[in-house]
């Protein structure tokens, strides 16, 4: 059991000047509430009203089933612009332009026993009405992935069933209409339940077709769903999280990005440890999308590693990442000192936020040279900002920005001292584990 109070964290956080080949420097996070009852789940950016300043489509738990459009201010905050009734509760969208008419729409995964897809229309000025298309999934939408899967030039879809360990396959018809092409089965002999949480479209092997890879949150293991180029795709691959010390890791994230500078696809992934220190791991892509070789990376000193993202924060060629941790929340910047070739993370600031960071980005919200990083928080309902005043190596220089105008709550009003262990064997494999603090964490907020 630990105990960590916001006075331990806040005496732990560094103190650091930046220069020019030295630390990554962000400001302290700073808050904007979503409206009662909402609790934000993950985020989208896009400049939805051609103002030059990116917004933000926030997918939602809500009673009601409202999820939200947020419009940037363009000092690091957000104000509310849109609720959407979407009919239920939504762990994911999709922004992208889903019915050939050259306009971004929003595709929301609702969750249920069946799931839907839910089609939001967009128009000229930013803004987005019901269409009433809805698609029916398998069990409890968890994730959405988005790209041409059969080369017809239109926006197809795959979405997760976390209770249904399957990915559903929904060719778009061209009009933004979908119909479901294929059911695969996961993790069928994992010896635990799959869980699948997020899905993500990259093309691992070079041939020119979108694949899939996933996380498998119950059984720990990154998923690799190869591309025929037609819309079908070959039965599943997969790589488990390696032995961390005496643990197995929990997994519940991952970004993607070229981390060796080889010209593929690599994965960087959470590893929530019951031990105090968190990790990261790596899933090194070898040309043909083979993913065995694994290498165990810095991650946050405390909490649990729930979050992550990728963003050259420093311009200095290679990338960087911030690792988001639960209970205490906080975020994390990794500097990369292994240059483009081979990453190694540091970790030299905390930065301190509320209960739960479930989704981090890497996104410029302010207008100057260089990658803030904005989150969201689920069970304090907020979404955050950390801007990033880090002096860029091309020589640019972040702007300091003026007064907010919308009053700030500190990372000290945000910070809570919990000490969990897993109360359930959520994954049945006979263990109570670090995967089932993560299925904990994950299904936390919901009612």
């Amino acid at each position: 059991m630990r105990t960590i109070t916001p006075a331990v964290i806040l005496s732990s956080c560094l103190c650091v000047c930046a220069h020019a080949d030295g630390p990554l420097v962000f400001a302290q996070p700073v808050y904007d509430e979503m409206p009662a009852g909402i609790g934000p789940t993950m985020l989208r950016a896009r400049d939805l009203d051609a103002d030059g300043i990116l917004d933000l489509v926030v997918p939602a738990r809500s009673v009601d089933g409202i999820s939200v459009v947020l419009r940037g201010v363009g000092d690091g905050h957000f104000l509310p612009w849109q609720s959407l009734t979407v009919g239920g509760f939504s762990d994911w969208a999709e922004l992208e332009d889903f019915d050939g008419d050259g306009l971004v729409d929003i595709l929301f995964g609702v969750r249920g026993d069946p799931s839907q897809l839910a089609l939001f229309k967009g128009d000229k000025a930013g803004t987005f009405s019901d269409t009433s298309i809805r698609v029916e999934l398998g069990r409890d939408n968890s994730g959405l992935a988005s790209g041409d899967f059969d080369g017809d030039g239109d926006r197809d879809v795959a979405a997760t069933n976390y209770l249904g360990a399957s990915v559903d396959i929904l060719l778009n018809v061209g009009d933004g209409h979908f119909t479901r092409a294929a059911r695969l089965d996961v993790a069928r002999w994992s010896g635990s339940i799959a869980f699948p949480r997020q899905i993500e479209p990259c093309d691992v092997d070079g041939d020119g077709d979108l694949d899939l890879l996933g996380v498998l949150t119950g059984s720990g293991r990154l998923i690799l769903l190869r591309s025929n180029g037609d819309g079908t795709f070959e039965k599943s691959r997969e790589w488990q999280v390696p032995q961390i010390g005496e643990e197995r890791p929990g997994f519940a994230t991952i970004a993607l990005a070229d981390l060796d500078a080889d010209g593929d696809i690599d994965v960087l992934g959470t590893a929530l440890l019951l031990a105090p220190a968190q990790k990261s791991i790596a899933f090194m892509n070898d040309g043909s999308g083979g993913f065995a070789q694994r290498i165990v990376l810095e991650g946050t000193p405390i909490g649990y590693a729930f979050s992550v993202c990728l963003g050259d924060f420093d311009h200095d060629g290679d990338l960087d990442a911030a690792q988001g941790a639960a209970l205490p929340g906080l975020i994390v910047p990794m500097r990369n000192i292994g240059g483009s070739t081979s990453p190694q993370f540091v970790v030299e600031q905390f930065l301190g936020i509320g209960q739960l960071p479930r989704y981090l980005i890497a996104i410029d919200v302010d207008g100057d040279c260089d990658l803030d990083i904005v989150g969201c928080d689920s069970p304090v309902r907020a979404v955050f900002t950390a801007i990033n005043l880090t002096p860029q190596m091309d020589g640019c220089t972040p702007r300091l920005l003026a007064a907010p105008t919308v009053a700030l709550k500190t990372n000290a009003e945000k910070l809570q001292s919990i000490t969990p262990t897993p109360t359930f064997d959520c994954n049945e494999d006979g263990a109570k584990t670090a995967s089932d603090l993560v299925l904990e964490l994950h299904a936390k907020e919901r009612r």
